[in-house]
């Protein structure tokens, strides 16, 4: 009896869903064969807001052609290859070149980049690192120079005449004593103005802009930079001191002074902390804090350090009794704005700083960690 019910429910279903698929027409390509009809008019006498197409099928002429459209390039990323002494560094939307070379040693190369293009200066100042290009113009006639090249290639065939393109270099001691960071801003102005305005970027392809050139930079610097074993002796001054300095604050007590903005201070510190086997186990941006445990009687190592804990063992896994049984003690290092500057110092607690020794040997392995 069961199995003639199933059978009767079967037979019932498959007739209907025969029905329905010939009662309901499948509508999908109906839009092929519409008509254009005219807009509705409405008699005299009769008010009403104006009526229109709700979708407007625009005239073949405002279509774009394929030599009006130019695919943007893509941000390419570059890496030298084989040469660990040259890379891109980003934060956020901040890039520059990250070189282990000193800035005298780095200055005469990035001048040959731009006498390579002809490409003149109107700033060189190797005691303040600043370089300052004129304005480049891109021809009609095929130019073949890296810069223009590539600002042809960035911007298309087309924009690329009817702008003029100018680039501002910053050189500067990196956080590593015998490092340098090279920044790039770009400008933009339309070509043909006696007089025109400098606004660093600003422009809505700056950011392609500087972060081509950069990277083109980057190759350009890499290659030359054992060829060339000048030194600019003007630009020795760059090379003086250190944006990262251990000191002493006025109590006397262990600090790490950065010569940075307070964002990318934050950011160094947390990439130092990740290749140093101690714990990050929270932090607490807005406080500038980082919370750490760190084994008591054991050295400190620049070696992250491998855990047989999973991954849910920082939620499960511990608690503070069995932290103290295992002489695992827990530290805040606390990272606070002084003026154009930011200092690092570590603590117990809010109340209560940590040991000299502790505090001390931290701090020198961040500072060796930093980049």
């Amino acid at each position: 009896m069961r199995m003639l019910r199933m059978l009767a429910v079967l037979t019932a279903t498959v007739l209907v869903s025969g029905c329905v698929n010939d009662y309901i027409r499948d509508r999908t390509n109906d839009y092929l064969s519409a008509e254009l009809y005219p807009p509705t008019v409405l008699p005299e006498g009769y008010g009403g807001r104006n009526l229109g197409d709700s979708l407007m099928i625009p005239d073949r002429a405002q279509r774009p052609t394929i030599e009006e459209f130019v695919v943007p390039r893509p941000n390419a990323v570059v890496l030298a290859a084989g040469d660990e002494n040259f890379r891109i560094e980003q934060d956020g939307d901040a890039r520059w070149i990250l070189a282990r070379k000193t800035p005298s040693q780095v200055w005469p190369v990035l001048l040959q980049f731009w006498e390579a293009s002809d490409v003149a200066l109107e700033v060189n100042d190797p005691s303040n690192g600043e370089l300052e290009t004129s304005w480049v113009v891109i021809n009609k006639e095929r130019q073949r120079d890296q810069v223009r090249r590539l600002i042809r290639s960035v911007l298309g065939s087309d924009d690329s005449g009817q702008m003029q393109e100018k680039f501002r270099i910053n050189v500067q001691q990196g956080v590593q004593p015998g490092s340098t960071e090279v920044h790039l801003l770009h400008a933009r102005s339309a070509s043909g103005e006696p007089a025109p305005q400098t606004h660093w970027g600003t422009d809505k392809g700056s950011d392609l802009m500087q972060s081509a050139m950069l990277n083109e930079m980057l190759v350009f610097i890499s290659n030359n930079s054992s060829e060339t074993e000048s030194v600019s002796l003007v630009a020795q001054e760059l090379d003086v001191g250190s944006r990262a300095t251990l000191v002493e604050d006025g109590n006397g007590n262990p600090a790490l002074r950065l010569e940075l903005a307070f964002d990318r201070s934050w950011a160094a510190v947390g990439r130092a902390l990740e290749n140093t086997a101690i714990k990050v186990v929270d932090r607490d941006r807005s406080s500038g804090i980082y919370y750490l445990q760190i084994a008591s009687g054991e050295p400190l190592t620049g070696e992250a350090g491998t855990s047989d804990e999973g991954f849910f063992s920082g939620w499960f896994g511990g608690s503070d009794k069995a932290d103290e049984e295992a002489g695992i003690e827990s530290y805040q290092l606390r990272l606070s704005r002084t003026g154009d500057q930011v200092k690092v110092s570590l603590e117990r607690s809010v109340n209560e700083l940590a040991p000299r020794q502790i505090s001390s040997d931290l701090l020198s392995l961040i500072k060796d960690k930093l980049s």
